[in-house]
């Protein structure tokens, strides 16, 4: 499924800079195959947490939390450290088939992206938010002239196809900015955003800060960012699991996403521990080129991860999805035409949002988890 956020990653990895490949993570892979389908996440077995795409720095809140053993919950006989597989999907792999499957209880994907499965008739809850700012923007050639969004009028804009986060970024932004899709010239060019820029045939791509930005300053390309207006209720990535699970596992919900919000207080107190636990996991990080890319995408997606509301005591609430904002997002989603009808969103009581959207909910496991 080529709309998965990390996909935009397969541009990333066969730049030179990085060097991308299949990397390690085998340890955590080997896990998920011999878990136990039937039984309920936690339950005496490993929970399996799902990484779309190659290992990458992106994910260094899941590697951080597993190697300092963050992830505690009640599995039954108290709260303590439970395992946890990360489970790298496959390049073709369907983003949230493993999870409605079995193989996974958990995987890492938009939160917009959810809810257009959602909305066509998949069983799947936003349990908490790793970006608490959306990624998508608009990045232009110098010469093109292009700082706002208005000014893509008339311009040829590359975006890796009609799909997916990034398309739906751009629809919003055309729309705040008083624009329409034919006010632009559309090329669907895949995940070559840099090859297309510096060879001038298109004057801006849609892409993510914390990756083609990223690749355009390594490059040398002059560009100009011009980020998404800030009041979008678009919603970047998130921890998704399926319905059932979120009504009836509060306890490894809850572990989970205080695991994924203290290991990002942890990077943000000390960002070199991002790369070094990412090497156990990319294999490529072993040049001084890779290094430095890796360190650059790390400072661009800690500045989506910030948790202005972040409490060590109970560490899961900053990172808790809001039902109201969910709200808000399934009607701008069904604005742009991006929802699916077999489910029928707009019309969502508070109950309703909660059951896709979980609310933070304080248990006494909160106070354990992080002792």
């Amino acid at each position: 499924m080529s709309h998965r956020f990390i996909k935009s990653l397969a541009g990333l990895a066969m730049s030179a800079v990085l060097l991308a490949g299949c990397a390690a993570g085998s340890t955590a892979e080997k896990g998920s195959s011999a878990r136990s389908a039937g039984s309920p996440a936690g339950a005496n077995r490993a929970v399996t947490i799902g990484l779309t795409y190659i290992p990458n720095v992106q994910f260094a809140p899941f590697y951080v939390a597993a190697q300092d053993r963050l992830f505690r919950w009640d599995g039954g006989g108290g709260v303590r450290q439970q395992p946890v597989n990360l489970r790298h999907h496959g390049a073709d792999e369907g983003l949230f088939n493993a999870l409605l499957s079995h193989k996974e209880d958990y995987v890492v994907a938009f939160a917009d992206e959810a809810v257009q499965a959602i909305s066509a008739g998949m069983d799947l809850c936003v349990t908490g938010i790793l970006y608490q700012k959306y990624p998508v923007e608009v990045i232009a050639t110098k010469q093109s002239g292009i700082t706002s969004w208005a000014d893509l009028k008339g311009k040829t804009v590359g975006v890796p196809g009609r799909f997916g986060s990034s398309w739906f970024g751009f629809q919003a932004g055309l729309q705040q900015a008083g624009l329409s899709l034919d006010d632009v010239k559309i090329s669907e060019i895949g995940y070559t955003q840099q090859t297309q820029m510096a060879t001038g045939k298109v004057d801006a791509v849609v892409g993510f800060s914390n990756n083609d930005l990223v690749q355009f300053q390594l490059a040398g390309l002059a560009v100009t960012e011009i980020p998404l207006p800030p009041n979008l209720p678009l919603v970047g990535a998130a921890v998704v699991t399926t319905g059932e699970n979120c009504k009836t596992q509060d306890s490894v919900n809850e572990g989970v996403i205080n695991a994924m919000a203290q290991a990002v207080n942890s990077i943000q107190q000390n960002p070199e521990k991002a790369v070094e636990y990412t090497k156990k996991y990319d294999q490529t990080l072993n040049t001084a080129a890779s290094l430095q890319a890796a360190k650059k995408v790390n400072q661009a997606t800690l500045e989506l991860e910030q948790m202005p509301g972040y409490d060590p005591a109970d560490p899961g609430r900053a990172a808790a999805p809001d039902p109201q904002k969910f709200k808000d997002m399934i009607a701008l989603l069904d604005e742009i035409g991006a929802l699916d009808k077999k489910v029928d969103l707009s019309s969502l009581d508070q109950a309703g949002l909660e059951k896709i959207a979980r609310p933070w909910q304080s248990l006494q496991a909160h106070s354990s988890a992080t002792k």
